[in-house]
């Protein structure tokens, strides 16, 4: 059974143990802890000292990759000051992105001016990126973004860089956790 010992101090080794009652170990130590019962086997990895909470974690059931959506219709032209559009998403697992697809004929009329998880963004600068660098046959652009918790919104904001009203579509790929 996965846990955690969240305390004072990190846990420490089996082999940095020096006994003595400041410390919990033992099967029978940590299954108070956890209030468990039964003759349910698990390991205990290290101990932690008296002053820790033990608390259960909920074990992974499974990864998967998942694709999430943004679009937009009528995304706004150039003449106008409404040509920036913010797309937000809601996943409903933890979800962690992976690559950035955006159609090439859809890309070749848009820059990226951000993509943030929750309130940080996930590009290392503020200047815009053309998004024909996230067109689906882009090489080498995988990204490894921040883990988005359930309901953390996922914002994609986007300019439209030509003198006609355009339609925003991409696809974010990446794994969800359940």
């Amino acid at each position: 059974m996965p846990f955690d010992l969240v305390g004072w101090d990190d846990a420490i080794s089996g082999d940095e143990l020096v006994g003595g009652e400041d410390f919990v170990s033992g099967d029978e130590d940590l299954r108070s802890l956890l209030a468990i019962s039964g003759d349910d086997d698990f390991a205990i990895s290290g101990a932690a000292k008296r002053r820790a909470v033990a608390r259960k974690c909920k074990a992974i059931s499974g990864m998967r990759r998942f694709p999430l959506g943004f679009t937009r219709p009528l995304v706004p032209s150039n003449t106008t000051n409404a040509n920036v559009v913010d797309i937000q998403v809601n996943p409903q697992l933890p979800f962690r992105g992976e690559r950035l697809i955006i159609p090439s004929n859809v890309a070749n009329s848009f820059e990226i001016l951000d993509l943030k998880v929750g309130n940080r963004s996930q590009f290392v600068t503020a200047s815009p990126v053309p998004a024909v660098v996230f067109a689906e046959n882009g090489f080498g652009v995988a990204l490894r973004m921040d883990a988005a918790r359930v309901s953390q919104d996922i914002h994609l904001t986007v300019r439209n860089i030509t003198a006609t009203t355009l339609d925003f579509r991409a696809a974010l790929l990446g794994t969800a956790i359940y």
